[in-house]
């Protein structure tokens, strides 16, 4: 009897991508935080999702960003919602 051989899996194709971006009560404890899933479709046809923290897979320059662009959506919510 032979043993199973082992096929191999290589990645085909991504599928969904998800930025979670989180902007806590400025008067409560934490901090920005930029979250990502990656999906990816293999070629034995499974799916694996990556998921992390993704300030490190992000310049300097767009964390800048994200952090003006939370702050802006603070801003917009604060001024349209709040009396």
């Amino acid at each position: 009897m032979a043993f199973e051989r082992l096929s191999d899996v290589t990645p085909e194709a991504i599928g969904n991508i998800t930025v979670v971006l989180e902007d806590p009560d400025p008067t409560g404890p934490g901090s920005q935080r930029a979250r990502f899933v990656v999906v990816v479709k293999n070629s034995d046809g499974t799916v694996k999702r990556l998921d992390g923290n993704l300030a490190p897979h992000l310049t300097a320059q767009q964390i800048s960003t994200v952090q003006s662009f939370l702050t802006a959506i603070r801003n917009k919510a604060i001024g349209e919602i709040l009396p």
